[in-house]
């Protein structure tokens, strides 16, 4: 749930982000949804 919820967020925003740390949101949501499973 807190993955998917997550992914949703980060598929909202702005695709050319110039957040270099915007990586490791997908990073952890990656872990949150394998933890979950």
């Amino acid at each position: 749930m807190r993955a998917a919820a997550l992914r949703r967020v980060l598929v909202s925003q702005d695709k050319t982000t110039t957040d270099p740390m915007a990586v490791v949101d997908w990073i952890n949501m990656f872990a949150l949804a394998v933890n979950e499973e």
